[in-house]
C-alpha cells in the first residue's frame, strides 16, 4: 500500500475565513480557503465539536484525514471526500471562491487574497490530478480523467466507470491540517 500525503498549513485567519497552503512533498500545490477556524481538532468529541461549531461557518478540525474520491450526491460529479470529520458530513474538496461557497469544504485556489481564492478550477484540477495519478498509478489516464471531469455531470457516469475500472487497490490519500 502506498500513501499520498498532502499537508495543509493554515496561516491566514479572518472573521470570515481561513486560508492555507496545500503542499505535497514540501512543494506548494495551491492555496485552500475554508470557513473560519474556531480551534476544532479531530480528537474532539461530537458533543464538544457541537458546542463550538457554527453551522456553515466553521472550518473542520486540525488533524489527519483520509481522502477518497466519490460521486457527490449534491453536485452530481466526482469530488474528493474528506473522511472521518467529527461533527461534519460530506466535506469535499471542490472549486469555489469565498466562504459563501463552502459549508466546511476545502476550496482550492492558485492565488489568495483576504477571504477569497482565485483560479479555483485550475487549482482544483491540479489537486484532482495528483489524486487520480496516485489512485490509478497512470499519469496519462489521470490527465484523461481530469479532461473528462471538466465536462461535468454529463460525463460523470463515464468518469466513474473509467476511474473505478482503473483504480489500484490499496492506494491511500491523506491530508494533515496544521497551523
Amino acid at each position: 500500500m502506498k500513501e499520498l500525503n498532502f499537508t495543509q498549513t493554515r496561516n491566514r485567519f479572518t472573521e470570515l475565513s481561513t486560508t492555507s497552503e496545500l503542499t505535497l512533498d514540501g512543494k506548494l500545490v495551491c492555496y485552500i480557503l475554508e470557513d473560519k477556524d474556531r480551534g476544532l481538532t479531530k480528537s474532539m468529541s461530537e458533543a464538544d465539536t457541537a458546542k463550538i461549531k457554527v453551522k456553515k461557518e466553521t472550518a473542520i478540525g486540525y488533524g489527519t484525514y483520509e481522502i477518497d474520491l466519490t460521486l457527490s450526491p449534491k453536485f452530481g460529479v466526482w469530488f474528493p471526500l474528506v473522511l472521518g470529520v467529527v461533527g461534519f458530513l460530506g466535506i469535499r474538496i471542490h472549486p469555489g471562491l469565498n466562504s459563501n461557497h463552502t459549508e466546511g469544504c476545502l476550496l482550492p485556489g492558485m492565488f489568495r487574497d483576504i477571504d477569497n481564492v482565485t483560479n479555483s478550477k485550475e487549482a482544483f484540477y491540479l489537486v484532482l490530478f495528483h489524486i487520480l495519478n496516485h489512485l490509478t498509478l497512470n499519469t496519462v489516464l489521470a490527465n484523461e480523467l481530469c479532461d473528462l471531469h471538466k465536462l461535468g455531470k454529463s460525463k460523470a457516469k463515464e468518469f466513474g466507470e473509467l476511474f473505478t475500472k482503473n483504480r489500484v487497490a490499496g492506494q491511500k490519500i491523506f491530508i494533515t491540517i496544521t497551523k
